[in-house]
C-alpha cells in the first residue's frame, strides 16, 4: 500500500510541476512571455552587417505590435577585432537573454560554442555547415546564410569588361567564409577561361600594399563578402591606382567605392532571420531546412556611375547587363 501511495504522489507532483512550467516552443523557448530580451552581437560596423541588424530588429518590432509581444534589444560589437569577440559573447550570455543574434561568422562560431541552452541565431554567415563553422547539428542554433550568387558575380566581370583575361581575388586569409567563396569563384573562372591570382591579407594595415602588389596583367579585382575587406573598402579604393574594376560580393561595398555586384539584400536576410525567432516563439517545430536557411529574397544588380564612366559603357550596354540578370 505504501508503494502505491508513493507512486500516486509522484504522479500528482509530476503533473503539478508540468502545469507550472511555461509553455515552450522549439528550442525550449517560452512561448507565453510578453517580453523578450535579445542580445545582438555584431562583428563589425559596415553597410551589409548594419542592414542585417536593422532588418532583424524591424521585423521583430513589427510582429511584436501585431502579437502583443515586446522585444528589448541590447547591442554589442567586436569592432572587427577577433580579440574582442569572447568579451562580447560572455557579456551577452551573462545577462541570460531569451535570444542571442550573432551577425557574421566569427561571432556566430564563438556564441554557438559558448552556450548550449540559450537560442543562438546567426546571420551573414556564408557556410554554416562548413568544418570551420560547425553551426549545424546544434540543438540551440538557427540562422540564415548569406551565400552570394558567386558564379554570376564572376560572369559580371566579363559583362563589364569582355576583354578581361585575368582577375585578382582579394580577401582575408583569416576568414574561412572568404576561402569558401574563392574556391567557388575559381571553379567559375575555370569554366569561362578566366585566369586568376590570389591576394590575401592577414592584417588591415597590409591592405594597400597587397592591392598594389596585384600583377600587371590582372584586368579586374574580385572581393567576396569578406568582413575585413568590406570594413576597409576605402583602403582598397585608395590603393587601386590602376583603376581596375572592383567587382564586389555585396552592395554595401558599392557605397565605399566598389564598382559592381549582383547581391542579396542583407536587410531582407535580417528579416528572414527574425522570422525564425517568430516561429520559435509561436511554438513551431522547425525542420533542419527551416533551422538553417538559405536566402529567399531577390537579387539586386548594382553598377556604380564610376564603373559606367570608367568602362565607357553605353546606356544600351548597361540595359543589356541589367536584362541578363533580371533587372
Amino acid at each position: 500500500m505504501k508503494k502505491i501511495i508513493s507512486m500516486l504522489l509522484a504522479i500528482v507532483m509530476s503533473f503539478a510541476l508540468i502545469t507550472l512550467l511555461p509553455s515552450c516552443g522549439g528550442g525550449g523557448v517560452d512561448t507565453e512571455k510578453g517580453e523578450y530580451d535579445v542580445q545582438i552581437i555584431q562583428y563589425a560596423r559596415f553597410d551589409a552587417l548594419d542592414a542585417a541588424n536593422k532588418g532583424f530588429r524591424e521585423r521583430l518590432d513589427e510582429w511584436g505590435k501585431e502579437s502583443g509581444k515586446k522585444f528589448n534589444f541590447t547591442q554589442k560589437s567586436a569592432g572587427g577585432e577577433a580579440s574582442n569577440i569572447m568579451t562580447a559573447v560572455n557579456g551577452a550570455i551573462a545577462s541570460s537573454p531569451d535570444f542571442i543574434l550573432t551577425i557574421a561568422t566569427p561571432v556566430a562560431i564563438a556564441a554557438a560554442g559558448a552556450t548550449s541552452t540559450i537560442p543562438v541565431l546567426y546571420t551573414a554567415v556564408t557556410d554554416p555547415s562548413a568544418e570551420t563553422s560547425r553551426l549545424t547539428g546544434l540543438d540551440n542554433v538557427y540562422g540564415t546564410s548569406d551565400m552570394q550568387p558567386i558564379a554570376e558575380q564572376i560572369d559580371l566581370i566579363k559583362d563589364l569588361k569582355p576583354t578581361a583575361k585575368k582577375v585578382a581575388f582579394l580577401f582575408s586569409a583569416e576568414e574561412p567564409n572568404s576561402r569558401t567563396q574563392i574556391e567557388i569563384a575559381k571553379r567559375e573562372c575555370d569554366k569561362i577561361g578566366l585566369q586568376y591570382e590570389e591576394k590575401t591579407v592577414t592584417d588591415v594595415n597590409a591592405i594597400q600594399a597587397t592591392v598594389r602588389s596585384i600583377s600587371e596583367d590582372a584586368d579586374a579585382i574580385y572581393i567576396p563578402t569578406d568582413n575585413t575587406i568590406a570594413a576597409n573598402i576605402g583602403a582598397v579604393v585608395a590603393a587601386n591606382e590602376r583603376n581596375l574594376p572592383l567587382v564586389v560580393g555585396e552592395s554595401g561595398m558599392i557605397s565605399g567605392g566598389g564598382w559592381a555586384t549582383l547581391s542579396i539584400s542583407y536587410e531582407i536576410l535580417g528579416r528572414q532571420t527574425a522570422d525564425i525567432v517568430i516561429s520559435l516563439i509561436s511554438g513551431k517545430t522547425l525542420t533542419e531546412e527551416e533551422r538553417h536557411q538559405i536566402y529567399k529574397g531577390a537579387m539586386a544588380l548594382d553598377i556604380s556611375e564610376q564603373a559606367i564612366s570608367a568602362l565607357g559603357l553605353t546606356k544600351e550596354q548597361v540595359d543589356n547587363i541589367k536584362a541578363k540578370y533580371g533587372e
